[in-house]
């Protein structure tokens, strides 16, 4: 699978979109900038994958909070079950391989339920959330 997670700015991305080949899937970005300051050199797509995943929970994260704070409810608690369980998820096309090491873990439920953003979230909150999330997975995985 291509990536763009390093294609920059707008004339970058108008060419990628010509040509999907450029600026995709860059595995090495040290000829970029010093990467010796970083843990790794590479551009991973399976990392560019978890930042996307863990940026978009953070904000429902935020938006449940918000909500259960305010004394309001919509179906943002829904949403972030969904989420969390990679229930409306793409499909891929097979197995992605990074290039960096980076943890690859065939994890049906996201890390970010074990996060200091999820255990501030309200007790009800949790345990509804919770609930749901256990609905989801059936008996012989809870």
């Amino acid at each position: 699978m291509l990536h763009s997670g390093n294609v920059i700015g707008e004339a970058e991305n108008n060419r990628h979109k010509r040509d999907p080949l450029f600026g995709g899937n860059v595995t090495d970005l040290s000829d970029r900038f010093d990467t010796s300051l970083y843990l790794t050199p590479h551009s991973d797509i399976l990392a560019h994958l978890a930042l996307n995943h863990q940026a978009y929970a953070h904000n429902l994260l935020t938006r449940v909070g918000y909500e259960a704070r305010l004394g309001r409810r919509s179906d943002a608690e829904e949403q972030l079950v969904r989420y969390l369980l990679f229930l409306d998820a793409a499909e891929l096309p097979r197995t992605l391989e990074g290039t960096s090491g980076f943890a690859d873990r065939d994890d049906r439920t996201s890390r970010l339920v074990k996060s200091a953003q999820f255990h501030a979230l309200p007790i009800d909150v949790r345990t509804r959330i919770g609930q749901r999330m256990a609905a989801f997975r059936g008996p012989a995985e809870k």
